[in-house]
């Protein structure tokens, strides 16, 4: 599962106000806890927070919103969780504000617990910063996939499809074959203008770092053309992929790009030699 950009930003803007809302950053990588030992470092880490609770002098009232609220996490991590393949889990809750919020996450966490007015973002921040977000556009002449490769995953978070004739052949009696042509040729320009606006929307919306164009190379070099410059200041590079590969051969060719341009940063940073 990756995080939104959307979803960081509702956890940024709630506020517990004259409440607390609890912060659980747990290690769940199987190499570490095969089986679910994570459940018993959640209980520690509970006590933790009822100690952190009682020191705090609040009202039975808050007590009794804090010890809800880490029982409905403890019910979550026993019994809902779906580890799957994630190493990490970071949970958000406040039972006075009915506020629930579990984010499975393919990085480790180090164990902690925070109890706070607001959401502690500061290890999930950091997680996410270290990794920059990658967005492939996959295209053809009538259709694009958009992936998403974020800490080690890569998903398709949407596919475009645009209404455009399939390949003819040029000749025809009196030039009927070439107008048709030209009329394939008008359609498969204006698809890829119209994937070149849905991509500056959503990479202004997710917060990509960096975008790799994936084809054909003349579909990826006339979509290159069609870019606005937010867009051309964050291409990695173009790569010939078919239309069918899956989100792994996706993601490979994400990670290439991305080396390659860190690559070139450390040979533009280097000093010229004389």
């Amino acid at each position: 599962m990756l995080i939104t950009q959307k979803e960081l930003e509702e956890l940024n803007a709630f506020q517990g106000e004259t409440g607390y809302t609890v912060a659980v950053y747990l290690n769940t990588d199987r190499k570490i806890y095969p089986r679910q030992e994570y459940t018993t470092v959640l209980k520690d880490l509970i006590k933790k927070a009822k100690l952190l609770a009682e020191n705090k002098h609040l009202t039975r009232g808050y007590l009794k919103f804090v010890d809800e609220t880490l029982d409905e996490i403890q019910s979550y991590v026993t019994y809902r969780f779906d580890r799957g393949e994630s190493k990490g889990l970071a949970v958000f809750a406040s039972k006075e504000k009915k506020f629930f919020r579990a984010f499975p996450l393919p990085e480790p966490f180090r164990d902690e617990i925070y109890l706070q007015p607001d959401p502690y973002l500061v290890p999930l921040l950091k997680m996410l910063s270290e990794k920059k977000r990658i967005c492939t556009a996959l295209v053809n002449h009538s259709r694009a996939k958009i992936f998403e490769t974020h800490l080690g995953q890569t998903e398709q978070i949407v596919e475009i499809s645009d209404d455009v004739p399939g390949r003819v052949k040029t000749s025809g009696w009196h030039g009927y074959g070439e107008r048709i042509h030209s009329h394939t040729r008008d359609r498969a320009e204006k698809h890829l203008k119209n994937v070149a606006q849905r991509l500056l929307g959503m990479c202004k919306e997710r917060c990509f770092d960096l975008l790799v164009l994936a084809g054909l190379p003349e579909i990826t070099s006339l979509l290159t053309k069609e870019l606005h410059s937010y867009l051309k200041n964050r291409l990695a590079g173009t790569c010939n992929l078919p239309y069918n590969v899956t989100p792994a051969q996706v993601q490979k060719k994400a990670l290439e790009s991305e080396a390659r341009k860190e690559e070139e940063a450390v040979w533009k940073s280097l000093p010229k030699q004389k």
